[in-house]
């Protein structure tokens, strides 16, 4: 699990690559209450050389940052998330299906950690490998 805080006096602190499991929000969190959340999925396949691959990251990150402005959440340098998403994928490519047509969705919740609907004081990144999916059922 890829985590990355960020703080109105700090901007983005450092990444940290930890073991799955829970998220730790405040149970004022404004995501808990009014929904202000961005969520982005992210597939990473294996090539017929069988190393991994990210599809289309350079789209997923313009997706994300235009998402980001939208909802005032605070933007990020695409290529350095991507290289911190590359890291993850390698240190969980276990996970990453060899059948022809599977992916594995690298997925990235936004939760804004706020206590009101205004442009965030802090805000947790985190990017998990949450599930395999057949890639041709979603053509």
């Amino acid at each position: 699990m890829l985590t990355v805080k960020w703080t109105l006096e700090q901007g983005w602190q450092a990444p940290e690559i930890k073991p799955y499991g829970p998220l730790q929000l405040d149970p004022s969190s404004t995501v808990l209450h009014y929904a202000a959340e961005l969520f982005e999925g992210m597939k990473a396949y294996r090539d017929k050389q069988g190393r991994c691959r990210l599809f289309r990251p350079d789209l997923n990150m313009r997706r994300m940052n235009s998402s980001a402005k939208r909802l005032a959440f605070p933007t990020f340098d695409g290529e350095v998330l991507t290289d911190l998403i590359k890291e993850l994928v390698r240190v969980d490519e276990r996970f990453v299906p060899d059948e022809e047509g599977c992916s594995l969705c690298a997925s990235s919740p936004f939760p804004l950690d706020s206590l009101a609907l205004s442009p965030p004081l802090r805000f947790p990144l985190t990017l998990s490998n949450l599930r395999t999916i057949q890639t041709s059922a979603l053509l």
